[in-house]
């Protein structure tokens, strides 16, 4: 802090974001990618705009620090003392001052500087201009790529600004360095006694290594650690490096302060010496690194150092030679710029809007860390393998309850949960056509036959098939001293990561290219999907599936009838948790009726799936007993179709919330409790059985078609079909809550039949039947669609179905009645008859009723409904998730502990209002799109108000309902959101149109672009562009009047568009002609609007480098 500035947010000139003044700004957090390429070993790195900012850092995990895991709030409170520091002594004459750089201490009030932080997608740097003392202070922060170590480079200059030569000590590092083998928790809770575990060795070659004696664990098997943190700090003269001193004993710098406020002990002593022998055990350690120089008139004197984590200190001292040079620093540098370059380009935008180019790629960045990047390994026989890369779960400093992982190996995978990765995985084939139709078959396998899924989802994994093949790879890939070595590594089930770092640690040397040899053994190898239960069942996820599958036939249009019928490589997930029927977990808990203790874990079943080998979590024949049972896309939709529509709520109206969990809205916890549903699921629904129909219409299915399914999805569908039969003779007043009691009922048998497996028998079910089967349930669904309907012209989202009438369950126990009690000793009832209650609004129900609705007036009025509403805040011309809940029980959920405007309550949710925003495009509403895009969009909004880089998501935004109006407006929890994969979704909508391949009349497949964009964001002057090629840059030259992308990850796309023209509404250009360079610089002229036949799968393929399209 500084009396002369105050904090200012712009771009920069290089792709760069700018915070004047940060340490005065509104406080944030963020972090580095955590990617280190398909070779490197990745680390996680936090920062704040505090001091100087990196205030976390580790390997794999929060269990495995370098520098302490830290939640936001605490890293705003202790970056500036615990985590990098910069002490300087300097002297011009007699006279020694003493100068501690990017802190806001009241000793430099007084100082005319400035101090700024620059952020880059790849790396971190900060300023610092002391007009005062005549120094300029820069440090650049960024990861090592591409090496067998993970590490964090930070370079450190101090540039002389006098006219005089000027002689410093420089003390710069960590206070605190957490050793190696001291995980979070033990940090957090047992921190004395950590001490007595650690030590630091290694001193003597003056690059310490820090790290736990054994592991803190009270059991027989004592356990030693190995692995270990280091610090090497190094400087160079004349072309030499240097590594200088470390001290590891923080009393030698701070002496009895050990709040680490102030170096007593350094600015005691000039010159500098450590006075006495160093601990180094007992004590949690620092890491600085002690140099001398004489800086001259207008020189630099640069410092660098590298903290980072080897598997032996034996490996370490190998490496540190060829680590400790600057030339390694500067490749590394290059390196880890242009590793993040070349990944963002695959999103690459060039229009007349700069801001909006930088977030493109910036968000798909984003994308990328939560849902992983689908790489391809080319194997034999043209085979071609995609491995998601990079992926984790979105865990960071303002996310302290998620626990992430990266993998800290090559080919780094992580974790994540079934929607998050589902929902970012959505758009990978606008990316890389080689997925094809892995993540449809992954996401659809997840289902089980109660229509629920595992809520986490692990790393990929691989077993091999083919061992005769095997062995010939392993021949022209491997030494023959080791084929027999490395045959056993792969004789049961491996990551790519494992396996090569395995290889490593052996020190076994491929005779061909890594990544050949990889595509070579995922050729012919069966890929896993690790799953993990997690706690409670979604009422949602199963919906993100049909996105998945709706894109895949947007490239692959062709294979509709291969993906939904002949493809019989669909499974059911088997899975140990049950949800109990009503009679068990309907309680009376406090005197209310409630919903509690829905899923349990059946030992029984987890002793059945033990048994198994290969693949135990799949749905076996002979009710668990049999082999695994495959069948097609069709049937699990219809199996998906049928148990939701037998959950629909006691109105009719929402798909209940059963199993523990809610749905989107997290924080609707307490909903499951009161008996909660939700309309969104069951316009899902709909969209489902309208996919369905559809289906059988493009395929041009008679209704005597058939197809065989388990006896015991059709028996069930049949029971569901005749209630509703039922349904619609009976024209009662409680007709909606006898369809309920009876097709729960009827769901419960089928769950009860099933739990084990399937029998393994089939039976037909023609296309006539189920088209009349889903005739009636779809007027059942619209029925409750129109209840949900509110006089304002808005739409209900969620609801509660509150027992108005029930009676205790009775059981006889030694020949008498006795009250029903669950496992937690509460008392069963049967409902009788409920009290149906709409929650306040929410924007999700809206979200998902436009996704289906095809009448543009319809989709008008309620989108002028909506901004009407309490959804819209008038303030900040955005969309809240919800509106005021101030009169809701607070038995719903944490949403109604929050405040009004922070987190899930009343604030702009980014992932649903950019949601609302696709379905505002998709709807053809392009007015309200357009007009609503500069104002929410995030490179639209005004930084100041925003409080951080306006090229980076949050997850949510403050709005005015909040009681603060400083943070109205301000975004909160960093980046990796939901609105990444909603974002792309807008993009390539605005870019190329919802499904750019087809099939014509002549049967040939097709591409047509059909681009939504406003004439504005056509360039306005001629511009250039340093775009990769392979592996090299290569300026390229775009006329006035152009907007360009990447398309299928690799195409340069260019619309020519003189006018500047929006491509859409009455007077709207489009595609006239076209103009496709192949990889060999031929050109092919085209005429029309479309392109098909050999060309387009040529495209597809992605055998052509350009195209350039003519707009008229």
């Amino acid at each position: 802090m500084t009396s002369q500035t105050q904090p200012k947010y712009h771009l920069g000139a290089n792709g760069d974001f700018i915070i004047e003044d940060y340490n005065n700004a509104k406080p944030f957090a963020s972090f580095f990618p955590g990617i280190a390429g398909a070779h490197g070993i990745p680390m996680w790195v936090f920062y704040v705009n505090r001091g100087q900012c990196i205030c976390s850092v580790g390997l794999s995990d929060k269990d495995h620090p370098i520098m302490e895991f830290l939640s936001a709030n605490r890293a705003f409170q202790l970056t500036s003392t615990q985590c990098f520091r910069t002490f300087l002594k300097f002297s011009s004459g007699n006279q020694v001052e003493y100068y501690e750089p990017f802190q806001t201490q009241v000793t430099s009030l007084n100082m005319k500087r400035s101090q700024r932080m620059i952020i880059y997608p790849a790396q971190l740097t900060i300023e610092e201009v002391n007009e005062t003392l005549g120094f300029k202070f820069s440090v650049d922060y960024f990861n090592v790529p591409e090496d067998n170590y993970a590490g964090l480079v930070r370079v450190l200059r101090i540039e002389n600004l006098n006219e005089k030569p000027v002689s410093i000590e420089l003390l710069d590092g960590l206070p605190l360095i957490v050793p190696c083998g001291v995980d979070n928790y033990n940090l957090k809770n047992m921190r004395r006694l950590v001490e007595s575990f650690v030590e630091v060795i290694n001193c003597d070659t003056r690059v310490p290594y820090f790290k736990g004696r054994v592991k803190q664990e009270d059991r027989p098997e004592v356990i030693k650690i190995r692995e270990g943190h280091f610090y090497a700090g190094f400087v160079e003269n004349r072309g030499k490096s240097t590594l200088v001193d470390t001290i590891v004993d923080p009393q030698k710098v701070f002496g009895r302060l050990t709040d680490y406020s102030f170096p007593v002990r350094f600015i005691e002593d000039t010159p500098f010496k450590v006075r006495g022998p160093q601990m180094q055990e007992n004590c949690l350690p620092c890491a600085m690194g002690l140099s001398k120089a004489s800086i001259g008139a207008g020189k630099t004197y640069t410092y660098y150092s590298i903290i980072g984590h080897s598997k032996t200190v034996e490996e370490l001292n190998r490496m540190i030679p060829r680590i400790t040079r600057v030339s390694y620093v500067e490749k590394k540098q290059k390196e880890n710029a242009d590793l993040i370059d070349q990944l963002t380009q695959n999103s690459l935008v060039l229009s007349n809007s700069k801001k909006f180019d930088l977030y493109s790629r910036q968000n798909f960045l984003d994308n990328v860390l939560r849902g992983g990047f689908p790489y391809s390994y080319n194997g034999g026989k043209g085979k071609s393998t995609a491995l998601h890369l990079f992926s984790r779960k979105h865990g960071d400093l303002e996310r302290d309850y998620n626990d992430y992982r990266l993998s800290p190996t090559p080919y780094s995978q992580g974790n994540g949960n079934f929607r998050d990765i589902n929902q970012n995985r959505r758009s990978d084939l606008f990316f890389n056509p080689d997925v094809r139709e892995d993540n449809v078959e992954h996401f659809f396998n997840l289902i089980q036959l109660d229509g629920f899924n595992p809520l986490g989802v692990k790393i990929t994994s691989f077993n091999i098939k083919d061992r005769k093949g095997l062995q010939e790879i392993l021949k022209k890939a491997v030494p023959a001293k080791h084929i027999e070595q490395v045959k056993e590594l792969l004789s049961h089930r491996f990551t790519p990561g494992e396996f090569f770092s395995k290889l490593a640690d052996a020190k076994i040397e491929l005779k061909i290219d890594q990544d050949a040899f990889l595509g070579e053994l995922l050729a012919i190898s069966e890929k896993h999907q690790e799953t993990d239960y997690g706690h409670g069942y979604w009422s949602d996820h199963w919906t993100y599936n049909l996105d998945l599958l709706e894109n895949y036939l947007g490239i692959y249009p062709e294979n509709l009838r291969k993906i939904f019928f002949d493809n019989k490589k669909f499974t059911f997930f088997d899975n140990i948790h049950r949800v109990r029927p009503r009679a068990d977990k309907y309680v009376v808990w406090e005197g209310h009726p409630m919903q509690l203790g829905a899923v349990y874990a059946d030992h029984d079943k987890e002793k059945q799936i033990k048994k198994r080998d290969g693949s135990p979590y799949e749905v076996r024949t002979q009710f668990g007993k049999g082999e695994i049972y495959y069948t097609n896309l069709a049937t699990k939709l219809l199996c998906l179709a049928v148990n939701k529509l037998a959950s629909l709520d006691p109105a009719g109206v929402g798909i209940e919330m059963e199993s523990d969990k809610p749905n989107w809205y997290d924080a609707l916890n307490g909903l499951p409790g009161q008996l909660g549903s939700s309309l969104s699921e069951t316009l899902e629904l709909k969209r489902t059985i309208l996919f369905l129909t559809k289906t059988f219409d493009d395929l041009q299915l008679k209704d005597n078609d058939k197809w065989a399914i388990p006896v015991e999805i059709r028996g069930f569908m049949i029971r569901v079909h005749d209630l509703l039969r039922k349904y619609f003779a009976d024209r009662g007043a409680d007709r909606d809550f006898a369809f309920w009691d009876e097709a729960s009922s009827v769901k419960e048998s089928y769950r009860d039949q099933t739990w084990m497996g399937l029998s393994g028998r089939e039976e037909t079910v023609s296309v006539g039947w189920l088209k009349n089967f889903f005739q009636l349930a779809l007027q059942k669904i619209e029925r409750g669609i129109q209840k949900a309907k509110r006089k304002d012209g808005n739409l209900s989202t969620y609801f509660m179905s509150k027992p108005a009438k029930y009676e205790l369950i009775t059981v006889s126990r030694n020949g008498k009645k006795e009250v029903k009690h669950n496992a937690a000793g509460q008392p069963c009832f049967r409902p009788l008859k409920f009290k149906h209650e709409a929650l306040p609004l929410f924007l999700e129900g809206p979200v998902h009723y436009l996704r289906i609705e095809r009448d543009p007036a319809e989709a008008k009025r309620l989108a002028k409904a909506i901004r009407e509403s309490g959804l819209f805040d008038q303030k900040l011309k955005m969309y809240k998730v919800n509106e005021s809940l101030v009169d809701q029980p607070m038995e719903i959920g944490r949403t109604r502990i929050f405040s009004r405007g922070w987190l899930e309550n009343e604030s702009i949710w980014m992932h649903m209002e950019y949601k609302y925003l696709l379905e505002l495009l998709r709807c053809g509403l392009h007015d309200e799109f357009f007009r609503d895009f500069k104002s929410m969009l995030v490179p639209f909004l005004d930084p100041e108000m925003y409080g951080r880089s306006i090229l980076e998501n949050s997850s949510f935004i403050c709005s005015s309902g909040n009681p603060d109006a400083s943070i109205h407006g301000n975004g909160f929890v960093a980046r990796l959101s939901g609105s990444t994969a909603e974002f792309i979704h807008i993009l390539g909508m605005m870019s190329f149109g919802a499904n750019p391949f087809g099939v014509n009349e002549k049967g040939q497949l097709e591409l047509r672009l059909q681009p939504t964009l406003p004439g504005w964001l056509f360039t306005e002057k001629e511009m250039t562009a340093s775009l990769w090629q392979g592996d090299r840059r290569k300026e390229q030259r775009f006329a006035a009047g152009t907007f360009s992308f990447a398309f299928l990850g690799n195409i340069l796309v260019t619309y020519h568009n003189a006018q500047r023209k929006d491509t859409f509404g009455k007077n709207g250009v489009s595609p006239k002609a076209f103009k496709v360079v192949g990889l060999d610089g031929q050109i092919t002229r085209i005429e029309g609007g479309a392109i098909a036949g050999p060309l387009a799968q040529q495209i597809r393929n992605r055998q052509v480098s350009r195209i350039e399209v003519e707009m008229g």
